[in-house]
């Protein structure tokens, strides 16, 4: 396959998986950079992964990090980066989030920073996130 085609090939699952997580947290919540509940990055930068920002905190559910995991089924290849940014937090707010492959879960979630509720969050199967993750 030449590079043109395998660029093709990979925006094609760029956007189908683009389309998928899209229907699925928007039974969720509302998408919008500024004041939505997530946004997925819509530019595909060539890594095989799609970056979504969780606004709120609620959509951190275990039942909707499984629904985005089972999208990838059929592209065990990709990832979503999923980037924890509630509204109204410091400007200094640490980096975190969860790595979701089809095959594992990456969790870097800083839990001592969230309300009470969302405190005991676990995903079967996770694994702390690395410096190499």
């Amino acid at each position: 396959m030449s590079w043109k085609q395998e660029l093709d090939e990979q925006e094609k699952v760029f956007l189908a998986l683009y389309g998928r997580a899209l229907r699925l947290l928007r039974r969720l919540g509302y998408s919008n950079s500024l004041n939505g509940d997530f946004w997925i990055v819509e530019d595909n930068y060539g890594p095989k992964q799609h970056k979504i920002y969780f606004y709120n905190l609620g959509l951190l559910a275990p039942a909707v990090i499984r629904g985005l995991q089972s999208l990838l089924d059929d592209h065990p290849d990709w990832a979503w980066v999923i980037v924890v940014w509630p509204h109204g937090t410091p400007e200094d707010w640490p980096e975190m989030g969860l790595i979701v492959r089809k095959h594992e879960i990456i969790d870097g979630l800083k839990r001592e920073l969230f309300p009470k509720e969302f405190q005991s969050l676990r995903y079967e199967g996770a694994r702390p996130g690395t410096d190499r993750d």
